[in-house]
């Protein structure tokens, strides 16, 4: 068959041809795009950042991307996010400034053989602002929480080592003052202690080595208190018995400072407030230190005397009571007085009487 024929049959109604080809490719088109099903998965999306820059606007407002993908249905039953990686790529960027990048999407070597395949991301393209990478050593704060026992208080916390380096956006890093720990509990504690936590970030934009731990120190110690007391009484010691005391004041009010359990567990009645007299011998008024006295781990944070005075005089003299019965001789009437008679003396007459007459005999 020549050659001219040939171009001639083409070009003969070429016109009728070309729509003819052009349906049929329609028709393909069609019949190949209705063949295939759709599913559509939510893939994270990665920054790269291998250059000197790094995304200064938060990625968590775009953490995802929708992925639509157009497979067989026996293939599209095998595909899920995991066989898809999405990211934008900032690494060719070295200036601080906004720029709009594409999310590109890396399907796995399976996904890749699958045909036909489409694939598809909403959005395509993200918006970020990037700035210059810095680093450097941000100190620790170590959170504290709960209440120690009664009686104890949080003298000092310490954290070892003292900082950590943190990554990110230069404006970031340097605005950033602290980085918090873990929380340390110190409800019920009594003594010093310590405990190994990691520190905690919540900035997504930085980078922290949050695996690192650090070593928080409590150190607990017995809480102060002070309290004050009033109306003790003063007592006098050593005074001879011939003298008697009057003090000025004669009573006074103190504060005792101590660990906050002996103070609470501290009585009045322990406290014995004394001025000694021994060394007087004589009438007068005399100004004398006070003592005190007493038992319990606390001392004295302040009273209100310090010196007594004390007038010294002699106790009055009782005048003896005297029995006016003592010296006193009942009078008793004579004939009431008994009298020892003799055996041959004469009988006594009554008075007015004559005495018989002697009988005589012969």
């Amino acid at each position: 068959m020549s050659v001219k024929p040939f171009l001639e049959k083409i070009s003969h109604d070429w016109l009728a041809k070309v729509v003819c080809f052009a349906l049929a490719l329609v028709l393909y088109i069609f019949f190949r795009f209705n063949s295939l099903d759709k599913k559509t998965m939510i893939v994270p999306v990665e920054v790269r950042e291998t250059g000197s820059m790094t995304a200064v606007t938060n990625v968590g407002r775009v953490k995802a991307v929708k992925v639509t993908v157009r497979a067989h249905r026996d293939q599209l039953a095998t595909i899920s996010e995991s066989d898809f990686h999405a990211y934008v790529d900032i690494s060719d960027k070295a200036r601080d400034g906004t720029y709009s990048f594409p999310v590109l999407i890396e399907p796995n070597d399976r996904v890749m053989l699958m045909e036909p395949l489409e694939i598809g991301t909403k959005p395509d393209t993200i918006e970020l602002t990037l700035e210059e990478k810095y680093f450097r050593q941000v100190p620790v704060r170590p959170v504290i929480s709960g209440t120690p026992l009664h009686g104890y208080h949080q003298a000092a916390v310490t954290v070892v080592p003292s900082t950590v380096l943190v990554r990110g956006p230069r404006g970031l890093v340097e605005s950033l003052k602290e980085i918090p720990s873990e929380t340390v509990s110190v409800e019920g504690a009594q003594k010093t202690f310590s405990r190994d936590v990691h520190v905690v970030n919540d900035n997504a934009m930085l980078t922290v080595d949050t695996q690192t731990q650090v070593r928080v120190g409590v150190q607990l110690v017995a809480a102060e208190l002070e309290r004050s007391f009033t109306g003790i009484g003063i007592a006098v010691t050593g005074l001879a018995e011939q003298f008697e005391a009057v003090l000025q004041p004669s009573t006074l009010s103190l504060s005792v400072e101590g660990a906050m359990l002996d103070v609470e567990a501290f009585e009045q009645e322990s406290i014995r407030a004394e001025v000694d007299c021994s060394q007087i011998s004589e009438a007068g008024k005399f100004e004398l230190p006070l003592a005190l006295n007493f038992a319990g781990n606390v001392y004295i944070a302040g009273q209100s005397v310090q010196n007594v005075s004390v007038e010294v005089k002699l106790k009055p003299v009782e005048e003896e009571s005297v029995d006016d019965n003592i010296n006193t001789v009942e009078e008793v009437p004579a004939e009431d007085v008994p009298v020892d008679v003799p055996a041959d003396a004469p009988e006594k007459l009554p008075e007015g009487s004559e005495p018989a007459a002697e009988e005589v005999t012969e």
